[in-house]
């Protein structure tokens, strides 16, 4: 019998626990979305989709090159699935998920996002479990220990749950001047988490 839960129905119940956060208005295109997510919130998409068949179908649409080297086929979910498949349907109200955490927290002790204090670096055709796997690994390293970073205290700018993930004819409305984004981030925050070496996957 296949338990695994089906990626609509799994968007579903995300989006009806969003359903009295308050969305922010149309964001300033000059400015960026500086809330980072918990490591809670990156746990919980880690947990999801270990019972959860990625949808193969819509996949092909989007694992094709020159964007993706991801094998059409390959049942494993990269960084690039959990966007398509799951957060950009969820927040198809305009906002990021980072926003619609803040949005559904306003008021409330329990903050899932909060102003980022660790930028992540990874590639979109990586694995999602070896980005969260990395992610698990920086805790127990020098460099956070002498920031004091914690699972509790940290909060990851985590482009797919930060940005307003929009399609392309979207971005090409609201394009972006060069420099702006590492400029944006080295003003912004100060640490930085490589979670994978420039990614190719040859399956």
């Amino acid at each position: 019998m296949d338990d695994t839960i089906p990626v609509g129905q799994a968007v579903e119940i995300l989006r009806k626990s969003f359903v009295n956060a308050t969305v922010p208005p149309t964001q300033d295109a000059s400015k960026m979305n500086m809330l980072g997510v918990s490591w809670e919130v990156i746990q919980g998409f880690r947990s999801l989709i270990q019972d959860m068949s990625i949808d193969l179908l819509a996949a092909a649409a989007y694992r094709k090159g020159p964007i993706s080297n991801i094998a059409p086929d390959d049942p494993a979910w990269h960084t690039r699935d959990i966007c398509e498949q799951l957060i950009k349907p969820i927040t198809r109200c305009g906002c990021s998920y980072s926003e619609l955490l803040a949005g559904l927290s306003s008021g409330s002790d329990d903050h899932q996002a909060a102003p980022a204090n660790v930028f992540v670096s990874h590639a979109w055709d990586c694995p999602f479990e070896q980005v969260c796997s990395a992610l698990e690994t920086f805790f127990d390293s020098e460099h956070a220990r002498s920031k004091g970073l914690t699972q509790g205290n940290t909060f990851f700018w985590f482009d797919i749950f930060s940005v307003r993930q929009r399609n392309s004819e979207e971005a090409q409305v609201d394009p972006k001047p060069e420099g702006w984004w590492m400029d944006t981030f080295l003003v912004a925050i100060k640490v930085f988490v490589i979670t994978s070496p420039a990614y190719t996957n040859t399956s």
